[in-house]
């Protein structure tokens, strides 16, 4: 019950995984950043050989925005969000002042 109340209310942070394919890695984390959002990439192995894993914190009002860069730049690309229960320090988007350029 108490989630799904944060859910609605918009509430909270979230960690959000992308796993691009090796030609987006650059883009995404570029169109993440110019929205204000912080990225961590990390190298990874997968059954396929080598990844980069893409690491966003965010505040849970912001997912519909990075939903929308996702795809934008790679339609059906793979990704996991979960909730993060506590967060210290780390790069979120300014106040709506500075945020997020929609076109």
């Amino acid at each position: 019950m108490g989630s799904l109340i944060e859910e609605w209310l918009a509430v909270g942070h979230l960690s959000m995984q992308v796993y691009p394919a090796t030609e987006n890695v650059n883009k995404l984390t570029d169109k993440f950043r110019e929205q204000g959002f912080g990225v961590t990439s990390v190298c990874g192995c997968g059954r396929s050989g080598e990844r980069t894993i893409l690491f966003v914190l965010l505040d849970r009002k912001y997912l519909p925005i990075a939903l929308k860069i996702l795809d934008e730049v790679q339609p059906g690309i793979f990704y996991n969000v979960a909730d993060s229960r506590a967060v210290r320090g780390g790069i979120f988007p300014a106040p709506k002042s500075r945020l997020i350029k929609t076109k």
